[in-house]
């Protein structure tokens, strides 16, 4: 099962307009949040009949933070320790 980067990367080809912010708070992926909305914009494609999302090659993906980082305004800090 996917889960952190891996995980967001499969909710960004479905929404292309997923924010970084949203779903990696406090230096943690929030990956309940990932799989809900994933599960969400699914059954909303499904439901529409839409055709399949473009490959994840195709897409420009926003910088992914790791663990132990934090996002501050649409920028990626590393934690000092």
């Amino acid at each position: 099962e996917k889960s952190d980067a891996d995980l967001f990367k499969d909710l960004f080809r479905i929404y292309p307009l997923a924010e970084v912010e949203d779903y990696f708070k406090a230096g943690q992926w929030q990956n309940a949040l990932m799989l809900m909305d994933l599960q969400l914009f699914l059954a909303h494609r499904e439901e529409s009949g839409a055709g399949e999302p473009p490959a994840l090659e195709q897409l420009k993906l926003p910088t992914l933070p790791e663990a132990g980082q934090i996002v501050l305004e649409g920028q990626v800090n590393q934690v000092n320790q």
